[in-house]
């Protein structure tokens, strides 16, 4: 399996897992539910900002549709915490 087509089983699989039709989370995020067909098959992949969507309406990490993580809950990396101010 191929990283694109790994990102259209982890799609299908998450929505699956939310009880979600194709057309139910193509609502959610704002797009077709032949785009989202598209993704589960790995005809095509998501722009980042519907990536964001997608994450958002699985409730699952980017790590972890993109095959980075095994684990799908979101977390936030410590690279990414804002740095705390230096008061001199």
């Amino acid at each position: 399996m191929d990283e694109q087509e790994q990102l259209g089983a982890r799609i299908a699989s998450m929505r699956a897992l939310r009880k979600l039709r194709q057309s139910d989370l193509a609502l959610k995020i704002g797009t077709s539910t032949q785009t989202v067909s598209n993704w589960e098959t790995g005809s095509c992949v998501p722009r980042a900002d519907s990536l964001r969507d997608l994450c958002l309406a699985l409730g699952c990490s980017s790590d972890y549709l993109l095959g980075l993580s095994g684990t799908p809950s979101p977390s936030i990396a410590i690279d990414y915490l804002p740095r705390p101010q230096d008061d001199r």
